[in-house]
């Protein structure tokens, strides 16, 4: 459950957070298992404030969509009845309880908005980072994020910077079904030098990576 994640007392069970997240984890008596979407937020907003990339204070924008595994027995009810929804947003009061994760494990100073949706297909999850160029560092620009994420995961086997075409569809569409039944995390970067924008976006299945 969430309710542990946000306590000093418990260690956070995302080793790929920080160098030391392993370390502690192998140690701990205590571990929280992260929620699926801030899984997939804290490891896109992580390295830009890490390095400085982008500031604490800066004001976060996270929309995401999910299989209906992740709202448990009683979604997964709904989807399989005869009468369900194939879309919909949900957690339209801006307060969905990983809001609370993913300020804590990032110690940003404004709480960031985040609106989940959830689709008819059972697994699977993508969480997306919209940023634009004007928002970053002055010493930082858009290319310099992708190389920042390399370095970043180059050591974490279960996380990919790099393009990857299994992420997409054989018609080239980007689905957040395509990882199931994997731990594996993808992180894609889709920008507009043009426009001066980037969309981070992290790929993986919520009943996998996203419940480790």
């Amino acid at each position: 459950s969430s309710a542990h994640r946000t306590l000093n007392s418990w260690v956070y069970g995302l080793h790929e957070l920080s160098e030391t997240q392993r370390y502690l984890i192998s140690r701990a008596q205590k571990i929280s298992v992260p929620g699926c979407y801030a899984t997939g937020a804290n490891l896109l907003i992580k390295p830009l404030i890490k390095n400085s990339i982008i500031p604490k204070d800066y004001a976060f924008i996270i929309n995401a969509v999910s299989g209906y595994s992740g709202g448990g027995k009683k979604l997964i009810n709904y989807f399989e009845s005869s009468n369900h929804e194939s879309f919909f947003y949900y957690g339209l009061d801006l307060d969905h309880k990983h809001i609370k994760e993913i300020k804590f494990h990032n110690q940003l100073d404004q709480t960031p908005i985040f609106i989940p949706s959830v689709a008819n297909f059972f697994q699977g999850m993508i969480v997306n980072l919209p940023l634009h160029g004007s928002s970053l560092n002055k010493d930082y620009s858009i290319k310099d994020i992708k190389k920042i994420f390399q370095e970043e995961y180059k050591h974490c086997h279960f996380v990919k910077t790099e393009f990857l075409s299994d992420s997409f569809s054989v018609n080239g569409y980007y689905r957040p079904d395509k990882l199931i039944n994997t731990n594996n995390f993808h992180i894609h970067f889709f920008e507009n030098e043009k426009n001066n924008q980037i969309v981070l976006s992290s790929i993986f299945d919520n009943l996998g990576k996203g419940a480790s």
